[in-house]
């Protein structure tokens, strides 16, 4: 069996440390993986360039600027939102030899000027089956990554609130109409990490009637495993005296997705209630960091990290991973941070109570509630044998639903079976 793996990134976000995760235990299974990018920033010698040739790699650092351009027809459309129109072709990705000699094609998040609509339909022409595991909501909507309150793509897209349109004929409706004329969605199954996503894929207008999975996403144990708080915080040259809450994401403080606004008000809330001693707040994730005079914690920025070994000793060094997104599909930092035996606080949204079971593995807030917020944080850390509860369970559910092994197993089941059904 040979598997392609097309993602952008090699390292950047979840879908590239995703897809990183299953080709590492597909490889461990003797299962023939190879990963093409768009974009490699790691040594990692088992991924390659889609194409590597100096202009192949000038064309890289710009098609994610590029396939932009026809957003600046839109000028009242939401600034922070990701938004993609995908109607590059510059790499024939179809007609590379990893692709024309494998059997199973596997697709991840391909925007950013990677993998334009049309490319996509090239691929599916090519009679292989081809698994498209979902990192968000983008490959059955007109652009969006991520639809909020709208409906859209339910029907057929067009007045995008977040291009600010009001014309029904808009680019969100030319996007979604193209996908639809140039997929065959009969050669694709779509997996969703989650139960949310699955739903909502049901319910589009493009894959409502396309096989539809549900396997979690998978996180090495081996790497994200409990480490002794105190010796974490020693190597990361943290505070020993004090607790702390722990949060991150891509861009945590500057994309309005990822809630830090809440994180904010449930701290002033604790502040005000003064029950506990204030945690501090560590951030990773962006070199950003909110001025001091306006965060009612002690911060400590931890920038990007990029390898491993560094976010697990994060994780075990802080006593609760808060993540207080208003939208998101099966975030791997939750797993990440469960695996390191550290409780979790998020709101109760998508795919997170699939990962996060109330009050057992950590705290369910409720949508949008600071107020909640701060009571489930409060609730963690007001009492240490809870805390000692929490960790156990956290680790134990892991090992137990979301282990990388079970996540290989559990694809290399469906690709046998679609090979079966293609013979």
């Amino acid at each position: 069996m040979r598997v392609v793996h097309l993602n952008t990134f090699d390292l950047q976000g979840g879908a590239a440390r995703e897809s990183h995760h299953l080709h590492q235990a597909l490889l461990e299974k003797g299962i023939d993986s190879k990963r093409l990018v768009q974009k490699g920033l790691s040594d990692d010698s088992t991924v390659e360039w889609a194409f590597t040739s100096t202009r192949g790699k000038f064309l890289s650092k710009i098609a994610g600027y590029l396939d932009l351009l026809p957003l600046l027809s839109w000028p009242r459309r939401q600034k922070r939102v990701v938004w993609h129109p995908g109607w590059l072709q510059l790499f024939p990705v179809e007609k590379l030899s990893q692709v024309q000699q494998a059997d199973i094609i596997a697709l991840y998040w391909i925007c950013g000027g990677f993998l334009g609509v049309k490319t996509i339909g090239h691929l599916l022409q090519l009679g292989k089956p081809a698994v498209w595991r979902l990192s968000d909501m983008w490959p059955f909507t007109g652009g969006c990554h991520y639809v909020g309150s709208c409906k859209g793509f339910e029907q057929q897209c067009g007045q995008c609130p977040q291009l600010g349109s009001k014309c029904s004929c808009d680019l969100s409706y030319r996007v979604l109409k193209q996908k639809k004329r140039s997929w065959d969605t009969s050669a694709l199954t779509i997996v969703s990490p989650s139960n949310w996503l699955a739903t909502c894929v049901r319910r589009s207008s493009l894959f409502g009637n396309a096989r539809i999975e549900v396997i979690p996403n998978g996180v090495d144990t081996a790497t994200y495993r409990q480490i002794p708080k105190a010796q974490a915080r020693t190597l990361l040259n943290l505070p020993q005296d004090k607790q702390l809450l722990l949060f991150g994401a891509v861009n945590p403080l500057s994309d309005p997705r990822k809630g830090y606004k809440y994180l904010e008000s449930a701290l002033e809330i604790l502040k005000e209630k003064n029950e506990i001693p204030l945690p501090g707040l560590v951030i990773f994730g962006s070199w950003q960091k909110p001025m001091q005079g306006h965060w009612p914690s002690q911060i400590y920025s931890m920038g990007y990290l990029h390898d491993e070994i560094s976010k697990a000793l994060l994780y075990a060094a802080c006593d609760v991973f808060v993540a207080p997104s208003v939208e998101d599909n099966f975030p791997n930092t939750i797993l990440e941070a469960m695996s390191c035996g550290t409780p979790c606080v998020a709101f109760s949204i998508g795919g997170i109570p699939d990962m996060i079971k109330h009050e057992y593995t950590g705290y369910l807030v409720k949508p949008f509630e600071s107020s909640d917020l701060a009571h489930g944080i409060n609730w963690v850390l007001s009492n240490s044998n809870r805390m000692k509860r929490l960790s156990q369970t956290t680790r134990q559910k892991v090992e137990e639903e979301f282990s990388s092994v079970l996540e290989a197993e559990r694809y290399i089941k469906l690709y046998e079976e679609l090979l079966k059904k293609r013979r």
